[in-house]
């Protein structure tokens, strides 16, 4: 590593996993605030599809998956950020690790507005939250453990990037949205410090929230930054469905259905239950457009796709090489990276994947913001 590349410790042959379920240090995800699809901390699918919010009538027969238990997977949407109820976390764990870091700007609209004024504004969320990642862990040290500050600024471990206003063009238009980047961070941080009366030194959000720093970690994130989309614990559940569907109409299910032993009639009606529950399934979820409140904090089967944005720390640090010895995987559609050697790798030879660019040429225009891996899907029900 040292900021230059990734290489082989060791003889890695064609197929072997490099990273294993890498979950993301930042992101930001690109559907409605008012209805979270991720989780806050780690990007995990959130859906419901538990048995009290099917509420499928008891004569419904609803599909069952190949290991025999009921098909209701869900991510828990219980816990959720009373003050906003924007922002939910998938588990207990997850809360526990990013409750201090959601905390310190929850409630601010200056930055929201400055977001709106912005083509392209998941680059500035992302700053932010990389930011939060730093003031979240100082809030928890001593003054002197604080000391020095720049040991903090994890960013610089991906080593050498141009700063933001120095990738395409525009440049000093991107050095002006900076700099009000800048102030406008500055100044929400400080007014959340002041009224929550947090334990951190106003100096060192001036240290951290200077031009050069924002540059830096502007820059890095455009050179970083990798795009996803997986769908939602309800699509694939949904996916699983329509499958099921297309079986029932010429075949039995799965061999789940009722054997020779009960005779073809049973077995008719079986089936015929069964593709009343699914075409129940279809009609409830596949048109459904409930709107989260104030008390469920979108606590319904989310069926959007969940896509955004995401920093992984180590699946970043591989290079590019138009042939590519290594390939980044999504595996089980989740928000975790994988890593994957396409060919075998020896001993110290530089572990690359392929950028592909979502968009732009280099142009410098508002589709030029990160860089966008085409996983392939291994994604099996």
């Amino acid at each position: 590593f040292n900021g230059v590349g990734m290489y082989a410790a060791k003889h890695i042959s064609c197929g072997d996993i490099i990273i294993h379920d890498e979950d993301p240090i930042v992101h930001c995800g690109s559907s409605s605030p008012r209805k979270p699809s991720v989780c806050n901390t780690c990007a995990a699918p959130i859906g419901s599809l538990r048995v009290n919010h099917l509420m499928a009538p008891k004569d419904i027969t609803l599909p069952y998956l190949d290991d025999g238990t009921p098909g209701l997977v869900f991510t828990s949407l219980e816990i959720c950020c009373k003050n906003c109820k924007e922002i939910a976390w998938c588990s207990k764990d997850c809360h526990q690790k990013g409750r201090m870091q959601h905390a310190i700007l929850c409630g601010d609209t200056s930055l929201a507005a400055f977001y709106r004024t912005q083509d392209n504004s998941l680059v500035f969320q992302l700053a932010i939250e990389s930011i939060l990642l730093i003031l979240s862990q100082l809030a928890t040290l001593s003054a002197k453990e604080r000391s020095p500050i720049d040991q903090f600024y994890w960013w610089k471990d991906y080593g050498s990037h141009p700063l933001w206003w120095e990738v395409g063009s525009s440049r000093n238009e991107k050095k002006d949205r900076a700099n009000e980047f800048c102030r406008v961070s500055r100044e929400a941080f400080l007014a959340s410090v002041r009224e929550k009366r947090m334990d951190l030194d106003e100096t060192l959000i001036l240290q951290i929230c200077n031009l050069e720093n924002i540059g830096s970690i502007l820059g890095m994130l455009q050179c970083n930054v990798m795009q996803y989309e997986y769908p939602s614990p309800t699509q694939q559940y949904m996916a699983h469905v329509e499958e099921i569907l297309e079986q029932v109409d010429g075949e039995n299910y799965g061999g789940t259905t009722a054997q020779s032993s009960v005779g073809d009639e049973k077995e008719d009606s079986h089936v015929n239950d069964l593709k009343d529950g699914c075409r129940w399934l279809v009609n409830k979820f596949m048109n459904d457009t409930t709107e989260p409140n104030a008390t469920n904090c979108g606590n319904q089967s989310q069926t959007n796709s969940s896509a955004g944005s995401g920093l992984y720390p180590l699946l970043t640090l591989a290079n590019h090489d138009c042939n590519p010895n290594a390939s980044i995987e999504f595996l089980q559609e989740s928000n975790r990276g994988t890593m994957v050697a396409t060919r075998d790798i020896s001993p110290g030879e530089e572990i690359c994947i392929t950028y592909v660019p979502n968009g732009g040429v280099g142009n410098g225009d508002s589709s030029e913001f990160f860089r966008h891996f085409e996983p392939t899907r291994t994604w099996k029900w």
